[in-house]
């Protein structure tokens, strides 16, 4: 089957491999293309010559349409383009095009399927010197593809609303706000549907990027309704601009005499087994505490997931997940000791956390000298390694999970979020109600389609830590979020050498294939980065 690709670029494979030959000459493509956008109505013989052939007499250019054509239905059959003599048109039933498949999806209402279809900006990333009519069709038609798209993507969003899936709706505000980062309606949806959810900290961090995009690209504040709610949420007033989903309890803040509560409610709840002491950290997934074991007085970490997100957690699961990485032994891992999920408290203990974390120590110092990023990245690798090995996942490796100690580094926080997420592997990860994770540090599916970690991911996390060791900021931006989803969606994987020359080829290499914005692309896990940084670590 001959599938002609549109939207996010322009290509054509036959039975999913890349097609090659004189049919997919660039001219000739482009010729498949126009007429496929062109749908069943077909395009006129006189408009083709106009795009492609502008600089041709009448003759000239009826000669070389008639050569394209001869050469298309010579490879692909005669019926591949039907048309007289005045208008042609692409056969579907000999070469599918995804711009088709959309085109009918949306005209049916079925916007989950057009939005499937979607792949990106109509012959995206193509110029078109000297065709200057061809230019104003493509650019028109990639206006209202995309309008389309995100009409489409609004259908969804209200569709979800409306059955009270808020979890769903975030899913659609998210690849909203991706395709026009700019937009203050897609920015104030965004923030609405993840304040129903209880994700707080996910809402703040998308009202935020939004107004620094809007600062950096516009030269101009953010509209006052974001502003407002930066304001809100930073003060901790906001409410849910819609009823949260049955079952889903909005985070409270925990400041002062309200922290101090619930430190209390937990030493009563783990007496005889722990001492709680003081609380360390506290985020919008999981508070912790410094405290001891009471059976040998060693110094741990309890690790208490917040009651919304406990709310959501298959404590089976949970139990097996971080039973499994309790009995991993490596000294590049940090050490989890123990877990307990029940009605009342889902919680984790690990050795207590050493070190300075490689976030402050990027803070401080700014980038690594290539050696040392080589080696702390090995490190990381070989732990990520141990984790891929026991089908165990990060799946939020960020810096402030990395901690530099002798001789190089201890990763901390894996296997959590794989816990938490409950045991299916396939579909969203949306079963928790909150985001988890760095929007900087995740890969693209994970930003755009809510897709579980899995060793990808987490391959494409680590190219992003190596990336910002040796440029002093992530790939695509420190910001995250919006911005950094559409950006890792339309570029491609950045090259650490361009800023940096003394960055070995081979390095350079590896980093760039982590950042595959196609997780097929990637390695498949972390099992061959050691072997692979070790050989670099010899030539810097």
């Amino acid at each position: 089957m001959l599938r002609l690709t549109v939207l996010g670029g322009l290509g054509l494979t036959a039975d999913g491999a890349p097609y090659v030959g004189p049919a997919v000459q660039r001219r000739r493509l482009l010729l498949l293309a126009v007429l496929a956008a062109a749908g069943r109505r077909g395009m006129s013989r006189d408009k083709v010559l106009s795009f492609l052939w502008p600089d041709a007499d009448a003759e000239q250019g009826r000669q070389a349409l008639y050569q394209a054509l001869h050469v298309v239905r010579r490879a692909f059959g005669q019926t591949a383009i039907a048309g007289g003599t005045t208008s042609l048109t692409v056969t579907a039933d000999v070469i599918s095009s995804d711009v088709a498949d959309f085109t009918e999806a949306i005209g049916g209402r079925a916007y989950e399927q057009g939005i499937a279809a979607y792949g990106g900006p109509f012959l995206d990333g193509l110029t078109f010197d000297g065709a200057p009519e061809l230019e104003r069709w493509v650019t028109a038609e990639r206006a209202r593809l995309a309008r389309e798209y995100v009409t489409a993507l609004e259908q969804m969003a209200a569709g979800a609303v409306g059955r009270r899936d808020m979890a769903g709706a975030v899913r659609w505000r998210r690849r909203l706000a991706a395709e026009d980062p700019l937009s203050t309606a897609a920015a104030i949806g965004l923030i609405e549907a993840l304040v129903a959810i209880g994700d707080r900290g996910g809402a703040l961090q998308a009202a935020l990027v939004h107004e620094s995009l809007v600062r950096a690209e516009l030269e101009t504040e953010a509209d006052e309704s974001v502003r407002s709610w930066v304001a809100r949420l930073k003060a901790g007033r906001a409410e849910p601009a819609v009823p949260p989903t049955r079952g889903i309890v909005a985070p409270v803040a925990v400041p002062g005499a309200a922290a101090e509560r619930a430190r209390e409610r937990l030493a009563r709840a783990v007496a005889g087994r722990y001492v709680v002491e003081r609380r360390l950290a506290a985020g919008h997934v999981e508070a912790t505490y410094a405290a001891t074991d009471a059976r040998d007085r060693s110094p741990v970490e309890l690790h208490v997931i917040h009651p919304h997100v406990a709310a959501h957690v298959d404590a089976d699961h949970f139990m097996r997940t971080v039973a499994r990485a309790v009995a991993l032994d490596d000294g590049r891992l940090l050490r989890l000791l123990d877990c307990s999920a029940s009605d009342e408290l889902v919680f984790y203990v690990s050795a207590p956390a050493g070190g300075t974390t490689l976030r402050d120590r990027l803070a401080q110092d700014g980038p690594f000298a290539v050696g040392d990023a080589v080696g702390v990245g090995r490190a990381v690798a070989l732990a990520l390694a141990m984790l891929h090995a026991h089908e165990l996942t990060h799946g939020d490796l960020r810096p402030k999970y990395v901690h530099l100690m002798a001789p190089d580094a201890v990763v901390s926080g894996y296997a959590v979020t794989q816990a938490l997420f409950g045991p299916a592997i396939d579909g969203p990860a949306t079963d928790t109600a909150v985001t988890i994770g760095a929007p900087a540090y995740m890969s693209p599916e994970q930003l755009i389609d809510g897709a579980r970690p899995n060793p990808r991911s987490d391959v494409y996390s680590f190219g992003c830590l190596v990336y910002e060791m040796l440029t002093g900021e992530p790939p695509f931006g420190a910001g995250g979020g919006t911005a950094a989803a559409a950006r890792k969606l339309t570029m491609p994987p950045p090259s650490p050498r361009q800023l940096r020359d003394s960055v070995p080829e081979a390095l350079d290499g590896i980093i760039r294939r982590c950042l595959a914005r196609v997780p097929a692309d990637r390695f498949a896990s972390a099992v061959e980065l050691p072997d692979a940084l070790s050989r670099i670590e010899t030539t810097v």
